[in-house]
């Protein structure tokens, strides 16, 4: 009898790590999943331990590897995709260093503000397709060798989270363009490692893993990761890519004209290109695509998920499990039971900053608005809306760039299971709003991608009506909340330029800089 052929899709996200056991039809066979969260520090640090992804991805892959040896499956690759713009330090011993500095670190003011003295802010966009912000990797670096120079002169490769999966399965020190492209030294044209840039960045070439194209595959796991694991030892690693634009392929966002937007622990829209595209004012970015030769528009926001998790931790907890465990399915009732507008309160997402049309590290998060006869119900719904009112102006960015119209939006992420957030999608948006039947779009593009790899089919168009979604949900836009929402994106666009115009958001940089140095010396 011939054996069932399978493929590992491995998702290392922000919250979790995934494995998903899927055969070459795209039914999952088997998942396993271990859930950790970085910790954030009140003086912008958001840092991991290293363990996350050490001790969970060989305990993901051990129990797919048991059904795989119960059940006679052919495993046929691991295809990873991560995470993007975190930084990962490790010596010449193949060790970590300290705690990886996760992409929501909103640290290195300075440091950026260091490297737009010495290349200008168009320069660096116009190489790169990114701006000079504290998110990516780049400034994180020049933090550390400021901050932590120990880490930073005894640093053998930095590597980001998706690059330290790949040589704890392989024992090599590998890159893809999709993931180098968030590190803001990478030439975007080129697919090379710039120069300039890594002086700037005070270090060489040697310092960073190999680059190679997104979805190929960069070996077999090692003998040790067998060994650990229970998996084949010839079994093929495939190198995939950033998690974002995997996400994308998962959705069937392959070609230009169709747009995803994926809200996960941040908020991210990708439509694809044939060619480097820019925005005039720098409010987009432009990253290498998961295809090769192909490259990708997107905007994204840095709280999603991860605000609608604080709001429930906060507010809606259970106490009787946990008093910081999140009683979702009331927290869910809870917004549902607001109307459109949220009663009047208009808030803003910036808890980290803002990415994605603003740009403002020093931005911060803001309920306005509220009066007594307001609810929690109302503030968590206003959450949700402050999250889809900066992806609806991202949306109008991207398409401003490219020339064919969109005509829906393909959705995707966790929040994604809640019906009225699809549903603010839609109205927000001003378009047909198409859910796929699983939330797992980046495990869903791995696989797609793999299977282009393993020349099991020949593109990735072909591979995604392999294994692509049916039974999708419609959510179409309610045209009184459509005109509501007009009005609601004008007030919020005040209240975010007043505060910003009065320069608040620096002085509340500033306002906590004193609070901390307060209690430091009362302490």
């Amino acid at each position: 009898m011939e054996k069932i052929e399978t493929i590992v899709a491995l998702d290392i996200g922000t919250s979790s790590i995934r494995a998903i056991l899927y055969n070459l039809a795209g039914e999952e066979l088997f998942s396993s999943q271990v859930k950790y969260s970085p910790v954030f520090y009140n003086d912008g640090r958001v840092r991991q331990s290293p363990t996350s992804w050490g001790l969970s991805l060989m305990l993901v892959l051990g129990k797919c590897a048991q059904i795989i040896n119960e059940n006679h499956y052919k495993n046929l690759a691991i295809a990873v995709t991560a995470q993007r713009a975190s930084v990962l330090c490790m010596d010449e011993k193949n060790n970590v260093m300290g705690d990886v500095l996760m992409w929501q670190e909103k640290t290195a003011y300075a440091e950026t503000d260091k490297i737009i003295k010495e290349i200008s802010e168009a320069d660096i966009y116009k190489i790169t397709g990114l701006r000079a912000d504290s998110y990516f990797s780049m400034p994180k670096i020049l933090w550390l060798k400021h901050h932590e120079p120990d880490i930073f002169y005894n640093t053998y490769k930095f590597l980001g989270i998706q690059d330290y999966v790949i040589f704890q399965l392989t024992g090599k020190y590998i890159t893809d363009h999709s993931q180098a492209c968030r590190t803001m030294m990478m030439d975007i044209k080129t697919c090379e490692w710039n120069e300039d840039l890594l002086k700037i960045a005070c270090i060489s070439k040697d310092k960073l893993p190999e680059l190679v194209s997104p979805g190929n595959v960069v070996g077999k796991i090692s003998i040790d990761t067998a060994m650990m694991t229970g998996l084949n030892p010839e079994t093929a690693v495939v190198i995939v890519g950033g998690d974002q634009q995997t996400a994308a392929i998962g959705m069937g966002v392959i070609n230009e004209g169709s747009i995803e937007a994926n809200t996960g622990t941040g908020a991210f829209l990708i439509t694809h290109t044939d060619k480097p595209v820019f925005h005039p004012e720098r409010k987009t970015l432009c990253s290498a695509s998961v295809i090769k030769g192909k490259w990708v528009v997107e905007a994204g926001i840095l709280t999603g998920g991860a605000l609608y998790h604080w709001f429930g931790k906060e507010f809606v907890h259970s106490e009787a499990a946990s008093p910081t465990m999140v009683d979702y399915p009331t927290l869910d009732n809870l917004v549902k039971s607001s109307p459109a507008g949220a009663n009047g309160i208009v808030a803003l997402p910036h808890f980290k900053g803002a990415a994605a049309p603003f740009w403002d590290p020093y931005a911060k998060g803001v309920f306005f608005n509220l009066t007594l006869a307001n609810t929690r119900a109302d503030m968590a719904r206003a959450l949700l809306e402050s999250v889809v009112l900066d992806m609806g102006e991202n949306l109008n960015l991207i398409q401003s760039l490219v020339s064919s119209k969109f005509r829906e939006v393909i959705v995707a992420g966790g929040l994604t299971t809640l019906d009225i957030y699809n549903q603010i999608q839609a109205d927000v948006f001003n378009l047909p709003v198409r859910m796929p039947p699983t939330v797992e779009a980046t495990a869903k593009g791995a696989l797609i991608c793999a299977m282009v790899a393993l020349g099991i089919e020949k593109d990735h168009i072909s591979a995604f009506s392999r294994v692509g979604s049916v039974n999708e949900k419609i959510f179409n836009p309610i045209k009184n909340n459509v005109t509501l929402y007009e009005k609601t994106f004008e007030f919020r666009d005040k209240l975010y330029n007043t505060l910003e115009n009065g320069n608040m958001y620096k002085e509340s940089f500033d306002y906590n800089n004193y609070l901390r140095d307060l209690i430091k010396n009362d302490g």
